[in-house]
């Protein structure tokens, strides 16, 4: 008696359904409208605040101290590399001076995890006489001046375990430019002011490198394009599958696609509307869902 009244309650259903087309699909397009409006209000953002609870106790106390020492997630490495001889020169060196001083001066970043040779924390120790111990910067505010000097900026870096092979490499020829993002910058804006930092710096003589996670998942924003290139390929290759060979027809396939488009700009204006920031990360698996969805509908059909 139960299962006959499921049925009657779904006779009836699709009884309504069947009367009332027009007035029903009217009504899932302008449903659909509404949700493709905030389709395009998504945030495709990425950075470290959203992707843990900052709300935990554990996580306030790494958060404070990770303004004096770093977390690490957000590291960067900017190598100024010569491509001719070693850094030891008035112009290499009045570069990465020219360098470091801009990346001090970001919102973006910890000004007091940024460090390189040409900074005011990078010190230096001398020995005096009676046993007194002066603490010098190495290389600030003034480059060397003349050979002299210069040979001593090098007997420092070489002589000091704390700058030869970590700010300055083995064997002279790159300098290295630490610095620190804040958590709540995206990867995104990390990725284009670093991109924009190494072109204004790169010419015949020197090469600039950057490594860290901000770069790394700066780059795979980057081929946002190709990504939105695969699906488009893998749609239309839904598209032949299901008129060529499942269905036969035009109508079959409309109708499987039709729904699948339909519940995908449903799920993406949801997103929208409530504000959630959809990290680019996940275009994939929303990918693999949809064309899931694309499987059930052509099933019942």
């Amino acid at each position: 008696m139960e299962k006959n009244e499921k049925i009657s309650a779904l006779d009836r259903l699709c009884w309504f359904l069947s009367r009332n087309t027009k007035s029903i699909l009217l009504i899932i397009l302008i449903i659909t409208g509404i949700f493709l409006y905030g389709a395009f209000k998504i945030r495709g953002e990425v950075n470290l605040m959203e992707l843990f609870p900052y709300d935990h106790p554990y996580l306030k106390l790494h958060f404070k101290y990770a303004q004096v020492f770093g977390s690490g997630a957000s590291s960067v490495v900017i190598g100024l590399k010569s491509k001719d001889g070693d850094i030891f020169n008035p112009q290499f060196l009045g570069k990465l001076q020219k360098m470091t001083n801009e990346v001090e001066l970001w919102d973006e970043v910890y000004r007091v995890l940024t460090v390189s040779i040409a900074s005011r924390a990078s010190k230096v120790v001398k020995a005096q006489a009676k046993g007194q111990i002066a603490v010098e910067s190495l290389m600030w505010p003034e480059l060397p001046k003349n050979d002299q000097e210069m040979a001593l900026l090098k007997k420092h870096i070489f002589s000091n375990s704390s700058y030869n092979g970590i700010l300055v490499s083995a064997d002279g020829t790159a300098a290295v430019l630490w610095t620190e993002f804040r958590e709540n910058i995206s990867y995104a804006h990390a990725f284009n002011i670093l991109q924009a930092l190494r072109e204004k710096y790169s010419d015949d003589r020197t090469s600039v490198h950057i490594i860290g996670v901000p770069m790394l998942m700066g780059w795979f924003f980057s081929l946002k394009g190709q990504i939105i290139t695969v699906f488009a390929i893998s749609i239309i290759g839904m598209v032949l599958v299901l008129m060529l060979i499942y269905h036969g027809n035009f109508l079959g396939m409309f109708v499987v696609m039709g729904d699948a488009l339909i519940l995908t700009v449903w799920g993406l204006g949801f997103i929208g509307f409530t504000g959630i920031n959809f990290n680019p990360m996940l275009y994939v698996i929303a990918f693999l869902v949809g064309a899931r969805m694309v499987g059930n509908a052509h099933q019942i059909t």
